[in-house]
């Protein structure tokens, strides 16, 4: 099931860097791409390993598909 922005309906999300005051950590706001409407919040460190994560999966599918072209 995709995930709609609550306010447009769109399905296309971003992250965007956002300012919170009184704290040392880093957030970014997971917003709506056509509207800009916040869905939710994580730290700056939770989308490095978030993407290191999906990138080895993506490159094992990616390794897979090689082998099999390989093979023909």
């Amino acid at each position: 099931m995709a995930q709609l922005c609550p306010k447009c309906g769109c399905s296309k999300f971003q992250l965007q860097d956002i300012d919170v005051e009184n704290t040392p950590y880093g957030f970014m706001a997971i917003q709506c791409k056509v509207c800009g409407y916040p869905i939710g919040v994580t730290t700056l460190e939770n989308v490095p390993a978030t993407l290191i994560k999906y990138g080895t999966k993506i490159l094992d599918k990616l390794d897979l598909i090689e082998r099999k072209l390989n093979q023909k």
